[in-house]
């Protein structure tokens, strides 16, 4: 079987192109484009303005037969996290909003802006 090539949109408009079989996983692709120092990265897919993370097991032309005809129309791109946002995202209780955060600070120190 001939691999489907794959672009991977990494920084500043290069992309980098990964040859995908159906043994493919979502984290064998992130693992091809990240950088060694960039550990917390997660392979994005576009459709149209719809965004949405690929989970690491998801094999990838399982995903792109999920498409069609139509899979030249999504686009994949990594997107580096920041500890602090992965916290974040664990939802709204887990982790209070920035500006409270930083308000309860200023209040307690009794620094006003």
């Amino acid at each position: 079987m001939i691999p489907v090539i794959l672009a991977v949109h990494v920084d500043n408009g290069k992309w980098v192109d990964i040859p995908i079989t159906p043994d493919t996983k979502c984290r064998d692709v992130v693992e091809c484009c990240r950088e060694p120092s960039d550990e917390l990265c997660s392979l994005v897919q576009t459709a149209g303005l719809i965004e949405q993370i690929v989970p690491e097991d998801t094999y990838m032309m399982d995903l792109l037969n999920q498409w069609g005809n139509n899979w030249s129309a999504v686009t994949f791109h990594l997107q580096y996290s920041d500890p602090v946002e992965n916290i974040r995202s664990l939802g709204p209780h887990q982790f209070p909003h920035p500006t409270m955060k930083e308000y309860r600070t200023r209040h307690r120190k009794g620094i006003l802006y």
